[in-house]
């Protein structure tokens, strides 16, 4: 297969994952081909296989029309409950998720579509076959994230010792980086906590203040700015939410250590805590 080539999304997840159909429970995306009354069929691109959405399955309420809920071409979000004959025959549901299940999924076949897309670059600029490539390349960092999209974000967040900790081939680490970097942007995000500071002492306005400025050197990714007594506002930046719910929960410990190593703060009732 010449880079040139294309090779379908369902050939991509065979090579990457080694599945040919999905199962019971799996969410899956699907593309509406048939609309009748009695249900809607689905065309599922991640397996070049079709499911089928009975009336009872279109929604959490009655649907009694299914053709004023669907149109042909629209791409949905479903739940396989039931196959048959390996995959032959696929029954799925479109109510049986949740909405933030569905914005996962949708989030993960973009970063499929994305993973896919990134191997012909990197084809082309190694001069390799596209299914080497996948098999290869993609497919050992596949064994470690959800999708190779994943785990080159990754790398360019923490640094190429993720391409080799995933097992990729010493000769492609440097140059798949480079690819990478020069094809994927990595936004920072900002997330706002409050934390709550109090204490009794004559001079706790003197020590809340030094003792944020202390905590604050540890802590560059990091702003705060008073509110009102006692809630202080504090921003993290960063590129992942749970890293930046580390780092706001270590801020919070390091400011309660430093409060709390001050002359009497026990007597003084100090005290740190974030704010729900």
């Amino acid at each position: 297969m010449s880079v040139e080539e294309e090779i379908p999304i369902h050939e991509f997840v065979k090579l990457i994952y080694g599945k040919e159909a999905p199962r019971p429970g799996e969410l899956v995306i699907g593309v509406v081909v048939d609309i009748q009354d009695h249900g809607i069929y689905i065309q599922l691109p991640e397996y070049n296989k079709t499911a089928y959405v009975p009336l009872r399955e279109l929604g959490r309420g009655i649907v009694r029309s299914p053709r004023q809920h669907y149109t042909i071409n629209q791409m949905v979000v479903a739940r396989v409950y039931k196959t048959a004959r390996r995959g032959l025959y696929i029954n799925a549901s479109l109510r049986r998720l949740s909405q933030k299940e569905a914005q996962a999924k949708l989030m993960y076949w973009r970063k499929l579509n994305r993973s896919l897309h990134l191997a012909r670059i990197i084809a082309e600029e190694l001069g390799l076959e596209l299914t080497e490539v996948i098999e290869n390349i993609l497919s050992p960092l596949a064994e470690y994230y959800e999708t190779p999209f994943d785990a080159l974000e990754d790398a360019l967040i923490r640094g190429k010792k993720v391409l080799e900790e995933c097992g990729l081939p010493e000769e492609y680490v440097d140059r798949v980086y480079e690819i990478a970097r020069d094809n994927i942007l990595i936004r920072k995000m900002k997330m706002k906590f409050v934390v709550e500071i109090g204490t009794l002492a004559p001079d706790g306005i003197i020590r809340i203040k030094n003792a944020i400025m202390e905590a604050a050197k540890q802590f560059k990714d990091l702003a705060i700015k008073y509110e009102s007594a006692p809630r202080y506002l504090v921003w993290v930046e960063g590129f992942e939410r749970s890293t930046i719910k580390k780092r706001f929960s270590d801020f919070v410990s390091r400011l309660e250590e430093i409060l709390l190593s001050m002359p009497d703060s026990e007597k003084y009732k100090t005290y740190v805590r974030a704010a729900e």
